[in-house]
């Protein structure tokens, strides 16, 4: 479901865990209900053109990517039978070895169906799709023996904590919506019983989580273990039918008394079972450490980095090399700032910005980019504030990618109870330059359906990540001179070590006291602190890292350009070949750049030229 997560750190250098809810990442890959119909009717038809058949072909794996599941549906689509989508194929999916293995075949089938159409036949942007696709199902058995390595229930972006968040902002369109709302909540019991059953195989295979994981997942289940009435989902739910036209005051009070039912049948019955299963598979895991120390646990981290993120690097020791290499050009950089204005240093904790007020920010936002991005026109989005029920298990703000059928409702979430964070740089993040313009951007070039059901979340994450950080160096944000620098260098230096770590936890083996003493280096931190950063990234394995080469890719990318273009470098023209190209692997993305920045040198060359 989602998957996600940004640690960032505030003021005060306490780390935190940020999950961005962006529905594009519910949709993890070619999974899950891709019927024969790709491979047997698509890929033989004589009657239509290439093009034809090839747009045929995406429109039918749309409506099947974006009807796997309820979940996914509603938060794709608001109208489903515009789309000739006439209802979900499950509740949440399935979770099981025997579905991975179906979708693995389904995958298969696709490829072939894709490999028997003519790429030089297809219009440049179905080729761009193609290549996409390609891309993704490029290794026909990629995971297999390796699927009981992947863990549903970690501890920082497991089901158990995002799928209460999605139930909690599932969209109510009309009865029929909320009807299917609690059909879910009447199912949730069985599908958490299948991840159950999946944490069993991998108790059976040794690869089960430690003890002290197991605790963490164990008292998240638990936090929700109390009374129906007044819990996150009953006030969230009241809030929603609130919005729905046309239910009657008797009608809205027999739906609040169904929800809490369910609620207290079903729902709460469901992580009482899960604690209680987790709990009795405690002393069965035997590694406390990373993927490293599994038998095929690099094999498996090498899979997530490739399978997952779609880097332009071929290997992770590739990759490992260039994060380190950037890290040691963003603190060259900081110190050379810090050189010449050792005063910066004194204020460090000391800044402020223009406003901490979201309206007024997200209109300085807009108006301070227009420099270096293209201009878009006026987008109408909503601020909403987290309800107080929820604020504990939310980040500190999140947009909400709409509905492909609603682009008017972009909706940026602010978390009043999350603590101490800087606003402006959340929402330049959240939503201008970052996920709000980045996402609305792509929708006005009216691309094919599909590739708005492909996810690409280091494509989107790092580009948020990117924004976040040119946000500190915008006219008017209220930073002295130098103090954006080194505050953007600092947060990059922040991501990168993360990133490093995830590397040399999982792939190289570093225990505690080796990722203790390393991030000493940089920060003054107890050991409280040490052990919950290790643990976030012992959790899930690969996320944080994701964030970070996102943001490593596009900066390299820039550098790049503004070497070989010189003073003809326009960054808003970087940025347009970036958000032209949309969301896709950037192994592919670096395809198109090469002939973008070939381009743009002749152009140069004509102009000087002339």
């Amino acid at each position: 479901m989602l998957k996600g997560g940004q640690k960032r750190r505030d003021r005060t250098g306490k780390s935190r865990t940020a999950l961005i809810l962006s529905v594009i990442l519910l949709l993890t890959g070619l999974v899950q209900g891709c019927g024969n119909k790709m491979a047997g009717d698509f890929a033989g038809d004589g009657e239509r053109n290439p093009s034809q058949v090839f747009d045929a072909f995406a429109r039918d794996l749309f409506a099947e990517l974006a009807s796997q599941d309820e979940i996914t549906l509603n938060f794709t689509l608001a109208d489903p039978q515009a789309y000739g989508i006439t209802e979900a194929d499950s509740a949440f999916g399935s979770y099981s070895l025997e579905a991975i293995e179906s979708s693995r075949e389904q995958d298969k089938e696709i490829r072939e169906a894709l490999k028997k159409m003519k790429e030089e036949e297809l219009t440049e942007e179905q080729r761009l799709t193609y290549r996409i696709l390609m891309e993704i199902l490029k290794e026909e058995d990629a995971g297999k023996g390796l699927e009981l390595y992947e863990e549903p229930l970690n501890a920082v972006t497991g089901t158990h904590l995002t799928l209460p968040v999605l139930l909690a902002e599932y969209r109510f369109y009309g009865k029929e919506s909320v009807d299917t709302y609690l059909g879910l909540l009447e199912q949730i019991d069985v599908y958490y019983g299948e991840l159950l059953d999946f944490e069993r195989k991998k108790a059976e295979a040794g690869l089960f989580m430690s003890d002290r994981m197991a605790d963490q997942v164990i008292a998240a289940c638990r936090a929700y273990l109390g009374e129906a009435e007044g819990s996150e989902l009953d006030q969230s739910f009241q809030e929603r039918l609130e919005e729905v036209p046309g239910i009657s005051g008797e009608e809205k009070e027999v739906y609040l008394a169904e929800n809490r039912r369910l609620l207290d049948a079903h729902f709460i019955p469901a992580y009482k079972k899960l604690a209680e299963g987790l709990e009795a598979l405690k002393g069965s895991g035997i590694n406390d450490l990373g993927l490293y120390y599994y038998p095929e646990g690099r094999t498996y981290y090498e899979y997530l980095v490739e399978h997952s993120i779609y880097p332009s690097f071929t290997t992770v020791n590739e990759l490992r090399q260039a994060v380190e290499e950037q890290l040691e050009a963003d603190l060259d950089a900081m110190y050379s700032v810090l050189y010449r204005s050792p005063e910066l240093a004194e204020k460090f904790g000391q800044y402020s910005f223009s406003s901490e007020d979201p309206p007024v920010v997200l209109e300085s936002l807009q108006k301070a980019m227009t420099k270096d991005f293209p201009e878009l026109p006026e987008t109408a989005y909503r601020i909403k504030y987290v309800p107080e029920s929820l604020e504990e298990s939310m980040s500190p703000a999140f947009y909400l990618v709409p509905p492909m059928d609603r682009p008017q409702e972009n909706v940026i979430y602010i978390n009043r109870g999350s603590g101490d964070y800087d606003t402006y740089i959340l929402l330049a993040h959240e939503g201008f330059p970052g996920h709000l313009y980045q996402n609305e951007y792509f929708r006005r070039k009216e691309a094919q359906e599909l590739r708005y059901a492909l996810s690409f979340s280091a494509y989107a994450e790092g580009w948020g990540t990117y924004a976040e950080n040119c946000s500190y160096l915008f006219d008017g944000n209220g930073l002295e001179k130098g103090m954006g620098e080194v505050l953007a260098r600092n947060s990059s230096i922040t991501k990168g070590l993360y990133a490093l770590l995830d590397i040399r936890i999982h792939y190289e083996g570093w225990d505690r006291k080796e990722a203790a003493d390393f991030i000493r280096q940089f920060f003054d931190i107890d050991d409280a602190v040490a052990d919950e950063i290790y643990d976030s990234l012992l959790a899930d394995p690969s996320n944080y890292l994701l964030y970070y080469t996102g943001y490593l890719e596009i900066v390299r990318m820039r550098a790049e350009a503004e070497e070989v273009l010189g003073s003809a470098f326009q960054a808003k023209e970087f940025h347009r070949f970036l958000l032209d190209m949309g969301p896709a692997p950037f192994g592919v993305i670096r395809e198109y750049f090469e002939e973008w920045l070939e381009a743009e040198e002749k152009d140069e060359g004509g102009r000087k030229a002339a």
